[in-house]
């Protein structure tokens, strides 16, 4: 049985929890595992997996974050903002019961109406000051008003930021708009 259903979310939100769950679900590793991977799809966050795997009292917090703008908020109709309903809190649900001796923090950082030159700007002192073990970031539908070098400036910004601390990250794509 499925964690999730595709009929519950919309399908940016489904992909992103599959992404995550999937990647975690079948990650190469297990306890024994002594080395760290190459990279590739199978075994990207194969020692985050481990981590989620322990027990107490071998176990530590994971602090996962998601940084972007509305989306991940929790808007849907503004100006209501449906956190519980956001893939945040969804995905952290659907963590949980995949490792269910886990201890999670799910931390949003997002901004509504934010575009990724202003989330690049405050990355280390709103994001990296979690000490985050995986990082979430979804400007991509914001992103279209600022043009691609710009966006491209900002996401590069975050993302070495993020892999000079050796911190997994996963980028969001935009939700499809039928204006554009």
């Amino acid at each position: 049985m499925p964690i999730f259903s595709h009929r519950l979310f919309s399908n940016k939100t489904y992909c992103a929890l599959l992404v995550c769950l999937l990647a975690l679900a079948y990650s190469r590793g297990g306890a024994n595992s002594t080395t760290e991977p190459a990279f590739s799809k199978d075994s990207y966050l194969e020692a985050l997996s481990i981590e989620l795997n322990k027990t107490w009292p071998d176990n530590r917090t994971i602090n996962i974050v998601y940084h972007g703008h509305s989306v991940p908020a929790g808007y849907f109709k503004t100006p209501i903002v449906d956190t519980f309903n956001a893939y945040p809190h969804l995905l952290h649900r659907g963590l949980k019961e995949r490792f269910p001796h886990a201890v999670i923090n799910v931390i949003v950082t997002s901004i509504g109406g934010e575009s990724s030159d202003k989330g690049a700007a405050r990355f280390e002192e709103t994001v990296l000051n979690h000490n985050p073990d995986l990082i979430l970031i979804d400007y991509a539908l914001n992103d279209r008003r600022l043009g691609l070098e710009t966006a491209r400036t900002a996401w590069e910004s975050m993302i070495q930021a993020a892999k000079s601390q050796n911190i997994k990250t996963i980028l969001l794509t935009p939700t499809g708009d039928s204006r554009a």
